[in-house]
């Protein structure tokens, strides 16, 4: 007694939107380290 294959996992686009607010994130937090934070001079011990 196997389930269908689509009555299982997730819907097909799911791990797709999981991977690009990823690489939106991940996007964004880069931008924001590049502009602002190592304009600003970093870390000055």
């Amino acid at each position: 007694m196997s389930e269908p294959q689509s009555q299982m996992g997730h819907p097909k686009g799911t791990l797709f939107l999981m991977a690009l607010y990823g690489l939106l994130f991940v996007a964004s937090w880069l931008s924001v380290y590049v502009f602002v934070y190592l304009r600003r001079g970093g870390v000055t011990p």
